[in-house]
């Protein structure tokens, strides 16, 4: 299978526009066209399917980029380990929740760095109500968000992971473990939650029923260190991701509440649609789709760790 024709593919697949994607790669519209259909008869399956004046992933082309994505990973990484030329330098400017940051992104940015070790990284927390401007003035490369849906039609958006939150209590809580325990147990009590400003705030107030429960305070902090540890020393109820937490209820510092609806959020990449991709961003956003493989086999040593 042509690497050319596979990175043209995806190229317009991240687009999903002949023509900018030709922009990008520097090739004239009708070479795209025609590597695609080449690619397509090679497959026997159409790629792509036009829907009004756009076109969009048919399913075997959803299928493809997957795996287009992890040969050209792969070119890349034998391309760099052969090679001992200067890497590109420069800033990928990142907005992303601290609890993805922290127990996410930090393996992505490892990863990365061994490829790319004169990269560098600006971090910050995120606000979603400025989120669109922020990447269509490329003041922010990439930006992580724990929706499903991005409500733009200026904007990139993939499901990278869908992280579990749980609920946990102060361990001088009185509170039951194992009985199943609902809204009703937040009666009353002080609620940690992470902030809304990445789309989890939000979202957790809604799957709590905070508008029909009665808690006595809602306190939000955009810093899950601070929540963490206000948990540990107080008697209160926080809602965290739960590898954020995980060593405090091993520990036993915490209590785990066994709620009974799951708490699961997607956590989104989003990109806008006009940005040029340039090679070390392509990359890493690569490394951060294999997210959902390594968060999978995280969970299964983690959850023996847990039994144990």
């Amino acid at each position: 299978m042509d690497l050319c024709k596979l990175r043209t593919f995806r190229m317009a697949a991240v687009m999903l526009n002949f023509n900018k994607a030709a922009e990008v790669l520097s090739i004239a519209q009708s070479t795209v066209s025609t590597q695609i259909k080449s690619l397509e008869d090679e497959l026997g399956e159409l790629l792509f399917k036009r829907i009004h004046k756009r076109i969009v992933l048919t399913e075997a082309g959803e299928t493809m980029l997957f795996y287009a994505n992890k040969l050209l990973s792969i070119e890349e990484e034998a391309r760099i380990s052969v090679s001992n030329r200067q890497r590109p330098a420069g800033t990928l400017r990142l907005l992303a929740p601290e609890a993805i940051s922290s127990n996410h992104l930090n393996r992505v940015i490892r990863n990365f760095l061994e490829s790319y070790p004169t990269v560098n990284f600006d971090i910050s927390n995120c606000s979603q109500s400025g989120l669109e401007n922020e990447l269509r003035t490329e003041s922010v490369d990439l930006a992580f968000v724990f929706t499903k849906h991005i409500d733009s039609i200026n904007l990139h958006s993939e499901v990278v992971l869908t992280e579990k939150f749980t609920v946990v209590a102060g361990s001088r809580s009185s509170l039951p473990k194992h009985h199943p325990a609902d809204i009703s147990v937040l009666d009353g009590q002080t609620v940690l939650l992470p902030k809304a400003g990445c789309g989890h705030g939000l979202l957790l107030r809604q799957m709590l029923n905070l508008d029909i429960a009665k808690p006595a305070s809602v306190i939000e902090s955009t810093s899950i260190e601070a929540i963490k540890r206000y948990v540990v020393s107080n008697d209160c109820i926080a809602v965290l991701p739960r590898r954020s937490i995980q060593d405090k209820i091993c520990s036993r510092q915490v209590v785990e509440l066994n709620w009974t609806n799951s708490i699961d959020i997607e956590l989104t990449m989003v990109w806008h649609k006009n940005r040029t991709i340039p090679e070390p961003l392509a990359y890493f956003m690569n490394l951060a789709r294999r997210l959902k493989e390594d968060t999978a086999e995280s969970k299964a040593i983690i959850g023996d760790e847990y039994q144990r």
